[in-house]
């Protein structure tokens, strides 16, 4: 049982999506929860986006991807990388002159749970090891043309070639966001997804990215989209 459900036993949603990458399952799973007391008919159309992270360039990178789908979703979306010097502190001190500047009814906060990277052997058809007859001659034989052929004509030579499989990386990531409503800086909605197997540092974003805002989207705590 992850820290996320261990902290918040009761009622949660579970997605189980499957996204297909060539042949290869990358299960990704969404799990929320409503904060205790909050009212569920809440939607925020204008949200600050923080990464919670000590490296600026995966915050920026991370921030950037969510505000970029929910603008396309219709929502004003603000990244705290573009509003805040690099100097800045990630505190709540300097979080709430953002909020005043940009009018945020809503601070959707995200941290990295646990990440885990595996180095696979031959984890798809294109890094999967293949077995096939390689041409090694062509020509006439003469010798013993009841075995190597009929009718005067020319035949190839083969031998059985097996190639090795590929390494591959896969990488795993749980992921926690929570929904802070700005007039009272009240906890509204937390949600963790957990993306396995995954090729790429990109793949991972955006599959983290979409169920973030997914899920969001199914609990009517933002717009459905256009």
């Amino acid at each position: 049982m992850t820290k996320f459900c261990r902290a918040r036993l009761g009622s949660v949603a579970l997605l189980a999506i499957g996204l297909l990458a060539g042949c290869t399952m990358r299960p990704v799973t969404v799990e929320s929860l409503w904060a205790e007391g909050a009212p569920r008919d809440q939607s925020f159309t204008n949200l600050l986006i923080v990464g919670l992270t000590p490296d600026r360039d995966v915050r920026c990178r991370f921030e950037q991807a969510m505000t970029a789908v929910l603008r396309d979703n219709g929502v004003t979306a603000t990244s705290s990388c573009a509003a805040m010097q690099p100097e800045d502190p990630l505190t709540k001190d300097g979080i709430i002159p953002v909020v005043a500047a940009t009018g945020a009814d809503a601070v959707l906060v995200t941290e990295l749970l646990d990440r885990q990277v595996d180095l696979v052997e031959g984890g798809d058809d294109e890094t999967r090891g293949e077995a096939y007859y390689k041409p090694i001659g062509y020509g006439y034989a003469y010798r013993d043309p009841a075995y190597y052929g009929s009718y005067g004509l020319p035949v190839t030579y083969v031998g059985f070639t097996a190639e090795q499989s590929a390494f591959t990386l896969q990488r795993t990531v749980v992921v926690a966001s929570n929904l802070y409503a700005t007039r009272d800086a009240s906890l509204v909605y937390s949600l963790q997804v957990t993306a396995e197997n995954q090729k790429s540092r990109e793949d991972v974003l955006a599959v983290v990215r979409d169920g973030i805002v997914d899920q969001l989207r199914r609990d009517g705590l933002v717009p459905a989209g256009r």
